[in-house]
């Protein structure tokens, strides 16, 4: 059915029909004749019209009651998961008797023990080897970062290479230490099916140092913007009789300090002004941290939103925030005694009470000691919807805000005049290394090793309790003594087993008991559990570095380790996605917060150490990450070695590519050390790209001199 239509051919209605002809974009049809007069587009709004969102623009108490509020909401349905992820650790200690049980009327799941659990007998740990294990196999191989660069542009490419090298620097034990990160996320992810990695920066995490200014060697001071100045007090300016004013001062810059009053340049680092270094750090947490806004989302990959909940010292807090460092004593005797029902779960057991030590000489009025422990929940929402740039919350005592700010960067724009960086807003601060994904109820946090393969340690243990009752039974028999024999029961010591009276009907002889044989079947069912969980886990006995009798070559193991390395597949895929989504927010945080020149120690092509200056603007606008091709493999070097030799007897690979090959994976491996006359070439070709050092002049040609008269020689064309 259609509309009925006016004599300008549009329906009379101003909605539009399904199947019907609508309006060209930026154009109204006039109801009264044939001519479509143009209309002005929608209008929009921009960062400075744009709401910024309730948490940033809401009353301080209601924006903290709303985090709460948020947090306490998911109490019910997490009860569920945290209970699972409880068991998996029982059962990774090695208590194999614990279990779920139902609460009929909360439809959740609770942990139940057993009493007098501690009288079973023990049996191996099947589950956290094979956890351990499955671990090491992931991370044998550790991945390494390759930046890619946002732009063909030079600029752009020196950024995106400097990028990888601060990522590389991060990978080391000095610094972030990511290959470690990912490798706690993982282990943890077994028992609570993801693994959370929460990066942070420590305003005073790179230590101090003495300020450090490029000044030239005559100036004094710093004038107000910053640029180093010479002072003259001693002359007055003709003009107005006043001293005169500092002027600039012009010459080769010197590694000069700036002293504690921030304006007098000084060469003694001692009276230099003590400058703090910020620090990239991280935490690994589990989902008894981490709640997702909203809950039904499928991840970090699609949520809009996180919730952290963690304890803190209340020193620290008022390091870092200067809302809680102007709290009243009752404000902080709040902030202390904000216990909601998360924090009997995630604060430890030896921490006690976290109410803090109290000096000798404390008193009420001081408030709770500055290492009293508060529950503080971060708040974090993404870029987009009522939240353009995102935004950064911390609330602690139930309705108090410590903390906000909207959570973007600023990126410098490029071009040649000087313009206002762009702001665009940052990714939550939370990478998930996921194990398995949960099809069955859509849990957000995914399912854990532990989860597939936890259930075959109770039924060994139910056979392994079998097999010890037969032992000891066979150990201890029974002494049947017939009535009558004239033997006293009383007086006879048995060192074993219980003597029985028994009526005899063929004779006065005593007997002792007589027990079958044990059923072979105990054995040849903890062999099929056994299996059960080794081919659950993706990892076979020669994939587990065990000797199969199955294996005939060295071949066929390697093809059994390919063949089982297979089933990781999608736990490794889940692990690099986490790693990238980490190494990109670790670029973003040093971008924002690296304000002040850092020193980094890289090693350049020719080997040798050298140090750099840099700040976080020096990686551009590099956000792509990815992972290097030849890491993450699973592999071990000898692996490499041998494929690397296969390829080159079959003419994959040049004889130079296996020479590279060999250097990056086996030299380190078996201790080979550096050819010296490679190394000096490399050098120097190193030392010739850098180009010439700074303030470098050519050196002038010496003139030719006439050996005879010592004059200038003269060009007798000239």
């Amino acid at each position: 059915m259609t509309a009925p239509r006016t004599l300008a051919g549009f329906p009379e209605s101003q909605e539009y029909v399904s199947g019907e002809p609508q309006d060209d974009a930026g154009t109204k049809p006039d109801m009264g004749g044939d001519v479509a007069r143009p209309t002005l587009p929608p209008k929009g709004e921009s960062l400075r019209t744009a709401k910024r969102g309730f948490w940033l623009e809401g009353k301080p108490e209601k924006v903290a009651k709303d985090i709460d509020t948020r947090w306490n909401a998911q109490n019910r349905g997490m009860k569920t998961g945290l209970a699972r992820g409880e068991l998996n650790e029982l059962r990774r200690a090695g208590d194999t008797y614990s279990k779920l049980i139902k609460d009929t009327d909360q439809d959740t799941y609770r942990v139940y023990t057993p009493r007098g659990i501690e009288q079973a007998p023990p049996s191996l740990n099947k589950t956290d080897d094979l956890s351990v294990k499955v671990v090491a196999n992931l991370t044998v191989d550790p991945p390494k970062p390759e930046c890619e660069p946002s732009s063909d542009s030079d600029e752009d490419r020196s950024s995106a290479e400097f990028s990888t090298r601060v990522l590389m620097n991060e990978s080391t034990e000095s610094g972030l230490n990511i290959p470690d990160l990912v490798r706690d996320a993982e282990t943890l992810a077994c028992s609570w099916g993801s693994g959370y990695v929460y990066a942070y920066v420590d305003p005073q995490g790179g230590g101090h140092r003495p300020k450090e200014v490029m000044a030239p060697a005559q100036a004094t001071s710093l004038s107000p913007d910053g640029q180093p100045v010479m002072e003259l007090p001693g002359e007055i300016d003709p003009m107005t009789g006043l001293p005169g004013q500092p002027v600039p001062v012009v010459g080769p810059p010197v590694l000069r300090y700036v002293a504690a009053d921030g304006v007098t340049i000084t060469d003694d680092p001692s009276e230099a002004m003590l400058e703090w270094l910020p620090k990239v750090c991280a935490e690994t947490l589990t989902r008894k941290h981490v709640r997702f806004l909203p809950e039904t989302c499928s991840g970090m990959r699609n949520a809009d939103g996180v919730l952290i909940a963690a304890f803190s010292q209340l020193g620290d807090l008022k390091a870092k925030f200067e809302a809680v460092k102007a709290m009243s004593g009752d404000d902080l005797r709040k902030l202390v005694s904000y216990r909601p029902e998360i924090a009997k779960i995630i604060l430890p057991r030896w921490a006690g009470n976290g109410e803090g030590t109290k000096q000798p000489d404390w008193s009420p009025e001081q408030g709770p000691p500055d290492d009293a422990l508060c529950l503080t929940i971060t708040g974090y929402r993404k870029g987009g919807g009522d939240y353009p740039l995102g935004a950064y919350v911390v609330m602690g005592g139930e309705k108090l805000l410590l903390h906000r700010q909207e959570w973007c960067e600023e990126i410098p724009k490029q071009g040649t005049v000087a313009q206002a960086p762009v702001k665009r807003a940052m990714d939550i601060p939370v990478a998930q290394f996921r194990q398995f994904k949960d099809t069955r109820t859509g849990d957000p946090h995914g399912r854990g090793l532990v989860d597939r393969i936890g259930d075959g340690d109770p039924l060994v243990s139910f056979a392994i309790g079998a097999i010890v009752e037969y032992l000891h039974r066979v150990n201890n028999p029974h002494l049947f003594v017939p009535i009558g024999s004239g033997i006293q029961t009383k007086s006879m010591q048995g060192p074993r087993g219980t003597l029985i009276p028994f009526n005899p009907a063929g004779g006065g002889k005593p007997e002792q008991e007589e027990i079958a044989p044990l059923p072979p079947t105990f054995m040849e069912f903890i062999q099929f559990i056994r299996a059960d969980q080794d081919s659950v886990s993706g990892l076979e006995q020669a994939a587990q570095g065990g000797a199969s009798p199955s294996v005939q070559s060295g071949k066929h193991a390697q093809q059994i380790i390919e063949q089982a390395l297979v089933a990781l597949s999608g736990t490794k895929g889940e692990m690099e996605s986490g790693y990238i989504r980490l190494c990109r927010i670790v670029l973003q945080l040093i971008r924002k917060y690296y304000t002040r020149p850092q020193r980094i120690k890289i090693v350049g092509e020719d080997g040798a150490f050298k140090e750099r200056e840099w700040m976080g603007t020096d990686l551009g606008t590099t956000t792509d990450v990815k992972i290097m091709a030849g890491t993450s493999t699973m592999l071990t070097a000898s692996a490499k070695q041998a494929l690397a030799s296969e390829a080159l007897q079959v003419g994959g690979i040049t004889v130079e590519d296996f020479q590279r090959m060999v250097t990056g994976n086996v030299r380190a491996l078996i201790g080979q050390q550096d050819n010296p006359v490679k190394t000096r070439v490399v050098s120097q070709v190193a030392a010739w790209n850098d180009g010439p050092p700074e303030n470098w002049m050519a050196p002038q040609p010496v003139p030719q001199v006439d050996p005879l008269t010592q004059q200038p020689a003269v060009d007798p064309t000239t």
